[in-house]
């Protein structure tokens, strides 16, 4: 590849003799876009690379939660044998939980295929999966390499046109009294606006291909479903798009990403939540807990953000901060909101309120696994130890709640909670404020469960909330926008392509146009002559009628290029005056 200086110096040698500069300067901005795409490859490579580690993080995840339930799973069946098989509820328990086992099996299996694949792409692609670290550290100084040589490419593709200056100013004003440039503009007005939206559209959807990965069939299907759903949802197609490339980069699955992507945009349209805060909490979330039911869980989420004293993003926020410690210790998706809930109602800010009750979390798990303090625990709560620890195989935040509310009877523990917890180890500030903060507001926590569990079991609340937003002025003016940018992407779409074959087609007319110039260096004198001076030289006269021959014939070349133009800009028009 020769050097930028080597273009440059091949640009003022063809300048100065006259001759044509457009291979010079195609040359250097063609250099530009080979290292562009070098970048770009090694971008996407980089990205490949932190995408399979998220999913390894979410195999492992998986597989820890699955162990914790085959254990809990052990324990009821213990519990029940112990029994002599005749406890309903426990069989019920054990019904239940299996289907969990069942569940969290059944997405152990699909991430780990995803990672297979992904291991494989990245092994074929020559990246070492078994020392990620050193190749990623790699990719990032050869990419830092590239994006200096581009910048220097930069500079001197900005000097070159600088000495472009003076001829294409000659050129300008010859254009200009030929009414080619009037011509020009009243062409690239109208297709703008419809060419920029297909474009922006084409690029969120490449993200989208590029994350979730998937054939043209399957992009261009989810594509069009993205289009649908901004008619129906107050969010343009290009940010759903953004959704899902977040999804996608998370590790959702890719038959999973079109409902997580409705269900985020109704969360950013009915809560406090950004669309972006949303898919990538709660991404993560689902990655911890194995869950893929979407609709139930911004159901839950929607709910407890407006029938309790916190809001939802604060709801999230905690959640997706204790989400691994809750999950190991045997915690339900519907528990860990709700505890996140009943503690965000105390005024708690989310951070505090994750760290502290995943201690308390941690420290009840690992009394219950060890034994080690588990009487003392069990105590506060009225329990031995073997029913606390039976009670926390089966209802592990129902078995935390009862510690926390025998925290209050200072009549049978014959002391107060502040020296409770502190006889128990438990001193740390902001742990105690959550803990005795649950304990003084009686059945928040309780009823906030409650909560939870039946917005998941109904699945409503979302809906339901969504349409109340959707029906408002605002949100009906927005949809229709997004239904009139959806237009402009259809015109847009039917353009790109024609504009290719209009810019080549155009691009020799006006090289033309500087050559003639260039041999006939008067033509710019004259044609200026005939515009500022009435009665102009019979010289001036003929080369403004050249040059305006030569602008008829770009005109027809323009018409013939797009078919229908003047119909296809009435359209473009009329969808401009609605957007």
């Amino acid at each position: 590849m020769p050097a930028f200086k080597d273009y440059q110096m091949m640009f003022q040698l063809n300048a100065s003799t006259s001759g044509s500069f457009q291979s010079a300067f195609s040359g250097a901005g063609n250099a530009i876009m080979q290292l562009q795409s070098k970048i770009d490859a090694l971008n996407h490579k980089q990205g490949d690379i932190a995408a399979y580690q998220k999913q390894q993080q979410a195999v492992e995840r998986t597989k820890q939660r699955l162990e914790t339930l085959r254990q809990q799973y052990e324990n009821l069946r213990q519990a029940q044998e112990k029994a002599g098989g005749s406890s309903v509820d426990l069989q019920n328990k054990m019904l239940a939980k299996q289907l969990q086992i069942d569940k969290t099996s059944a997405a152990l299996d699909q991430q780990t295929q995803k990672l297979d694949a992904m291991g494989n792409a990245l092994n074929e692609a020559g990246v070492d999966t078994n020392n990620l670290g050193d190749a990623s550290a790699a990719l990032k100084n050869e990419i830092d390499g590239l994006k200096e040589e581009q910048m220097e490419a930069a500079e001197s593709a900005e000097e070159m046109g600088a000495s472009m200056g003076d001829a294409v100013s000659a050129m300008g004003e010859a254009l200009v009294a030929a009414g080619i440039v009037e011509g020009l503009k009243a062409l690239m007005d109208a297709m703008k606006q419809c060419a920029d939206a297909a474009i922006e559209y084409e690029t969120a959807m490449a993200g989208v291909q590029r994350t979730v990965g998937g054939g043209e069939s399957f992009i261009s299907g989810l594509g069009d479903r993205f289009k649908e759903l901004s008619t129906e949802i107050p969010i343009t197609a290009t940010e759903l798009a953004g959704i899902a490339t977040t999804a996608g980069q998370l590790g959702i699955a890719q038959n999973n990403v079109e409902q997580f992507t409705q269900v985020m945009a109704q969360l950013a349209t009915t809560t406090d939540l950004t669309a972006d805060d949303a898919a990538t909490m709660l991404a993560q979330f689902a990655n911890i807990t194995g869950t893929t039911e979407y609709d139930r869980l911004g159901s839950t989420i929607a709910q407890l953000g407006d029938a309790t004293a916190t809001t939802a993003s604060k709801v999230v926020q905690m959640s997706q901060g204790m989400a691994a410690s809750a999950s190991l210790a045997g915690f339900s998706e519907t528990d860990i909101l709700a505890v996140s809930a009943a503690v965000g109602s105390l005024g708690i800010e989310a951070q505090a309120g994750s760290t502290a009750m995943s201690t308390l979390i941690s420290t009840l798990y690992k009394a219950v696994e060890t034994g080690d303090g588990l009487e003392n625990f069990a105590s506060v709560a009225n329990m031995t130890a073997g029913e606390f620890k039976q009670a926390w195989g089966q209802d592990a935040v129902g078995a935390m709640n009862a510690f926390i509310q025998g925290l209050n009877d200072t009549e049978r523990n014959g002391k107060s909670a502040v020296v409770i917890l502190d006889e128990l180890g438990i001193t740390n500030v902001r742990q105690t404020k959550a803990i005795l903060g649950l304990a003084s507001a009686g059945d928040l926590l309780s009823g906030t469960i409650a909560q939870a569990n039946e917005a998941w079991e109904s699945n409503t609340a979302l809906t339901e909330k969504a349409g109340i937003m959707y029906g408002t002025t605002e949100a009906r003016l927005t949809m229709m926008q997004n239904a009139a940018n959806n237009v402009k992407i259809a015109i847009g779409d039917a353009f790109t392509g024609a504009m290719a074959s209009l810019a080549d087609a155009i691009t020799p007319v006006l090289q033309g146009i500087a050559e003639f110039i260039e041999r006939n260096p008067g033509v710019v004198q004259a044609i200026t002559t005939v515009i500022g001076v009435i009665g102009a030289a019979v010289g001036g006269i003929m080369a403004l009628s050249a040059a305006l021959k030569i602008g008829a014939a770009a005109a027809a070349l323009m018409s013939a290029a797009i078919p229908g133009l003047p119909i296809i800009l009435g359209v473009v028009g009329g969808v401009a005056a609605l957007a």
